[in-house]
């Protein structure tokens, strides 16, 4: 083996523009497909950071059929924690808006309110400085605050002394006392700072149940199943709807694996990707097996002559099959370089934090090992049906033949041929879907959202209650004139974007 390694190498060596043509082609394949299998693995495969990933669950609050999945209220998480059996831990957390001032430039800020033991439950790590403690999910000791690592490095500069720096949130100061690690964004979340949630009076009473904003999630204990934790769960809702009428009547529960969440929007995105990919690798490999077909073709003589000397068969299909692996695994280094992770951390940028969960796709030592593994697999794939035609010699013919050339004979000129149209038949698969992708993006781009896009912004209003305490303070702000130049856009005409536009939403859809 060692020695025919040493022959295959020197034969390479000796082609070198047939081996850059086939490393080239290879590497483009065999890149590609390695970093969606990377993608695939880290998303699909491993959606969720830490142990016991499989146990961790999300819970819904339901109200079939008008409703079919709603986030909890406070009193409803409160008695999931004090009454469920099936679960290890059950946390809640949920989201706002603030604006960070106090430095140089405010900055709006997307938030959450997460409940105790929140990152050491769901295995998030601190980068710098520490967890919240027990304490401070008590009303007046929650003046504190974590923020993410891409907060940290965008918002701060990656200073080394953010712990127990003070910021403005909302015109309240909070201390900063931790820095989270970057697999925080493996949850699909693009929130930069969170605080303590903390329940009032108000939130624990029963005229909270009606208000559902709250996040839940959760560990099954080992040994219990989706179902039998369902089971539970839906007894659970029929006593409470049974102990409130008024507010939980129709009202059920729902669990389902995190995992499936997380994979809502990747799953068909990475598995066209990897359809795509799978194609290209096809086409590389009939590319190159062709050309290994036309190099044997030309090595007949040199085959011709080890056949004589004694050797057989088998050792023939060897020595061919390791020329073809060692290409593939030239390949696929030159590929893992080329390519590395760059294009599918391109998706990372949109508003779309599922697809923002790629920029944090890692290529570790198992994957590369894969890589390793496959790209010796595809070198027998491309080189198994060469080698099989290679070693199929006449000595007789083939050193009569090998002056003035021969062309392989009937059966290799067949196999080319069939590759070939294998070659052009896949393209064409790409080259329609890809057609097929570009007519839906025209089509996409070009409906008629129903208004005039031109200079029109959206934008929305979030009155926090340290200043605007009451509905009479909400009311006055309302209320208050809006910029001469401000318009809302609609069918009818235009209006001042005002009082009326204001008290039916916080949220004011279109000014030009």
């Amino acid at each position: 083996m060692l020695a025919d390694l040493k022959y295959a190498c020197r034969q390479l060596v000796k082609n070198p523009g047939f081996t850059v043509i086939v490393v080239g082609t290879l590497a483009l394949a065999i890149g590609a497909c390695t970093v969606i299998f990377t993608a695939i693995n880290t998303t699909l495969l491993h959606p969720v950071p830490g142990a016991n990933a499989d146990l961790k669950v999300l819970i819904y609050e339901t109200r079939l059929p008008q409703v079919p999945q709603m986030q909890l209220s406070p009193p409803a998480f409160l008695d999931l924690v004090s009454q469920a059996k099936s679960f290890e831990f059950i946390s809640a957390w949920t989201g706002f808006a603030t604006n960070l001032t106090g430095g140089s430039e405010p900055a709006r800020l997307t938030g959450a309110y997460v409940s105790a033991h929140q990152f050491d439950e769901w295995g998030i790590q601190m980068a710098m400085g520490r967890a919240f403690v027990a304490d401070e999910f008590k009303p007046g000791k929650n003046h504190v605050a974590i923020i993410s690592g891409a907060f940290w490095r965008r918002g701060f500069g990656g200073a080394p002394d953010i712990i127990g720096r003070a910021v403005q949130l909302d015109g309240t100061p909070v201390t900063i006392v931790g820095v989270m690690e970057d697999s925080f964004a493996r949850y699909g979340s693009d929130t930069d700072i969170c605080e303590p949630l903390v329940f009032s009076d108000d939130d624990r009473s029963d005229r909270a149940r009606g208000q559902h904003y709250l996040q839940t999630g959760g560990q099954l204990k080992p040994g219990v199943t989706l179902a039998e934790a369902q089971a539970e769960l839906s007894v659970l809702a029929a006593r409470t709807a049974q102990q409130y009428p008024t507010t939980n009547k129709g009202n059920g529960l729902m669990i389902r694996y995190l995992g499936e969440y997380l994979n809502r929007s990747l799953g068909p995105l990475l598995h066209l990707l990897l359809g795509a990919v799978s194609c290209v690798l096809l086409i590389a490999c009939a590319n190159v097996a062709n050309l290994l077909l036309a190099r044997a073709s030309a090595r007949q003589r040199e085959i011709a002559l080890r056949a004589a000397l004694g050797a057989g068969r088998g050792r023939l299909i060897r020595q061919l099959l390791i020329e073809s692996v060692v290409l593939a695994l030239l390949g696929g280094v030159a590929g893992l370089l080329l390519a590395g992770l760059a294009f599918i951390r391109s998706f990372a940028p949109v508003a779309s934090t599922d697809l923002a969960r790629l920029a944090y796709v890692e290529l570790d030592g198992r994957m590369l090992a894969f890589a390793l593994v496959f790209s010796a697999a595809v070198g027998i794939l491309f080189g198994l049906a060469p080698a099989w035609m290679g070693s199929r010699v006449e000595l007789s013919q083939a050193l009569k033949q090998s002056a003035r050339g021969s062309s392989g004979g009937a059966a290799s000129g067949r196999l080319r041929g069939a590759l070939v149209i294998a070659e052009v038949a896949l393209a064409l698969v790409l080259v329609a879907s890809a057609g097929l992708l570009i007519r839906s993006f025209q089509a996409t781009a070009a409906a008629d959202p129903g208004f005039v896009p031109e200079r029109a912004i959206s934008l929305s209003i979030v009155l926090r209650s340290q200043k605007y305490g009451n509905s009479a303070d909400a009311a006055q702000f309302r209320r208050g004139p809006a910029p001469a130049a401000a318009r809302v856009a609609g069918r009818g005409g235009g209006g001042d974007c005002h009082a009326p536009a204001l008290q039916q939403s916080p949220a004011v859809p279109l000014c030009h």
